[in-house]
């Protein structure tokens, strides 16, 4: 999953990012939405935030 993320922020120009991933449970491939979302923290650090699309 980071490495797709890695892969697709590298592209984008947003801070927030959709992107899917291949999970496989109990032997089956899903592909699942996901967005991860960049801002700052407390002290103004950077830090990323991965969810489902649906979330804030």
């Amino acid at each position: 999953m980071l490495n797709v993320l890695r892969f697709v922020a590298a592209q984008s120009k947003g801070s927030e990012i959709l992107f899917k991933v291949l999970i496989t449970i109990e032997g089956e491939e899903v592909l699942h939405d996901l967005k991860a979302v960049c801002g700052p923290r407390d002290k103004a650090e950077p830090f990323i935030t991965v969810m489902l699309p649906e979330e804030d």
